[in-house]
């Protein structure tokens, strides 16, 4: 499933285990560094590690740019590191 097809369908949404969470465990107060993240962050990412759809997660993260929280198994301070090397 695509970045485009997840943000158009709740298809994606069907198989999503953070939807079954607080959303709130998806928004630490302190995410960490990119090597190592708060614990708040590991639990949520310990979520997303079974997600089906993460990859599409992320890429949707990334293309509208969200700089805090979890989202396809990254978090912030990654995501920054991913968008560095890829040159955006």
């Amino acid at each position: 499933m695509s970045a485009e097809q997840l943000s158009r369908t709740d298809t994606g949404y069907e198989v999503m285990p953070c939807r079954d969470e607080d959303p709130e465990l998806f928004f630490p107060l302190n995410e960490g560094t990119i090597n190592a993240p708060s614990l708040q962050a590991l639990a949520a990412l310990a979520v997303c590690a079974r997600c089906l759809v993460q990859d599409a997660c992320l890429e949707r993260a990334l293309d509208y740019g969200e700089k805090i929280g979890v989202w396809g198994r990254t978090t912030g301070p990654q995501r920054e590191h991913i968008l560095q090397r890829r040159g955006r």
